[in-house]
């Protein structure tokens, strides 16, 4: 009850002194136009900065390892983490206000107080596709696009020279690496080549293929000889020539067929032996496929960094350069005309209603 009555009072308060409440509101309303149109006008020019696809050399490489358990060690977006590093950094900041004297334009007393100001007229913002938008807002119209340009510019010019250096520092130490695979290979395929030549390989395979098929033939010439021996024992003298020529050709097989089997001849391996030369040309032939496969990672790698240590082209893929506004930015004048006449004649009611109460 009594809650009703004060609001009626009030309403009966601001009743009374309506004509004075809309005065001052109206006044508040052309004074906030005509503040409005005074304040200086601010205009934003933006620039696109898309992130940079994966080098196909870098990735193909790093598809080559998967066989050694070495997935996707690079981030897809990396580089754009980078530049919004160099967009942040103070070098590019202060190039920039000294490029355009923004010290003097800001009324800064330093350096250091213009580079707080920059950061209320310098925005970045990373997009949901990973393009960065670099915004740059200023009171001239004309120039505030060449100054997002300018960073753009220098962004890119920083980038080129962080990447150089790295490329530079990391080309020496894969290049190290690089040297070193090489040296191992070339050991490795030399040791083969030394084993291969004193145990009298060629080929291990074809080499066992045709001693066990020499071999094989043997055993069949010299079961027919036997045979036929054991005929003629039963038919002739054992003083009979035949019977001893073909006893003498018969003991002459078997010392060859012996020899195939204990020692090496004409490159056929000693059968004995075979499984511990085919383990060690195996154990070579694995070494040497894995250290060939590193260098086909390392080998690109190697050569993209001594190409990217002497770059000087643009390394960013800019969609959309800064162009001159059309439109001002702010003050956004009827948010501010409606905000002040509004606060005004919020302001004006709560004044007439405080007075009466002081004055009851």
């Amino acid at each position: 009850m009594n809650k009703n009555l004060s609001l009626i009072t009030y309403y009966n308060i601001i009743k009374d002194n309506f004509k004075k409440i809309f005065i001052i509101t109206f006044i508040a309303g052309v004074v906030s136009i005509v503040v409005s149109l005074l304040l200086p006008k601010w205009y934003r020019s933006t620039a696109v900065v898309l992130s940079p696809s994966s080098s196909s050399g870098s990735m193909s490489a790093l598809g080559g390892l998967e066989y050694l358990g070495i997935g996707n060690l690079l981030g897809e977006n990396e580089s754009i983490f980078k530049y919004m590093a160099i967009l942040k950094s103070r070098t590019l900041r202060e190039k920039l206000i000294r490029e355009y004297n923004l010290i003097e334009r800001f009324g800064s007393e330093n350096m250091q107080l213009a580079l707080e100001k920059l950061k209320n007229y310098l925005e970045l913002e990373l997009g949901d596709e990973y393009q960065l938008k670099i915004s740059m807002m200023d009171k001239n119209q004309d120039q505030v696009a060449e100054m997002t340009n300018y960073i753009v510019h220098v962004l890119d010019s920083m980038n080129v020279a962080i990447t150089a250096k790295g490329a530079r520092n990391d080309r020496k130490d894969i290049g190290k690496r690089y040297h070193s695979l090489i040296d191992s290979l070339h050991r490795v395929s030399n040791e083969m080549a030394t084993y291969m030549s004193e145990n009298g390989i060629i080929s291990l395979q074809d080499q066992i293929t045709a001693g066990v098929t020499s071999a094989s033939e043997l055993q069949r010439q010299i079961i027919a000889l036997e045979t036929e021996i054991e005929v003629l024992n039963r038919s002739v003298q054992e003083d009979n020539p035949i019977l001893k020529r073909k006893k003498i050709e018969l003991e002459s097989l078997r010392k060859k067929y012996y020899q195939i089997l204990q020692t090496d001849e004409d490159y056929i391996p000693k059968f004995s032996e075979i499984p511990k030369i085919g383990a060690e040309l195996k154990q070579y032939e694995k070494t040497i496929d894995y250290l060939t496969r590193l260098l086909e990672f390392v080998g690109p790698q190697y050569e993209k960094l001594k190409l990217d240590e002497i770059k000087e082209s643009p390394s960013l893929q800019v969609l959309d350069y800064g162009r001159r506004p059309d439109r001002r930015c702010k003050p956004k004048r009827s948010i501010i005309v409606i905000i002040s006449t509004f606060a005004i004649g919020f302001l004006a009611c709560s004044y007439f209603i405080i007075r009466e109460n002081l004055i009851d």
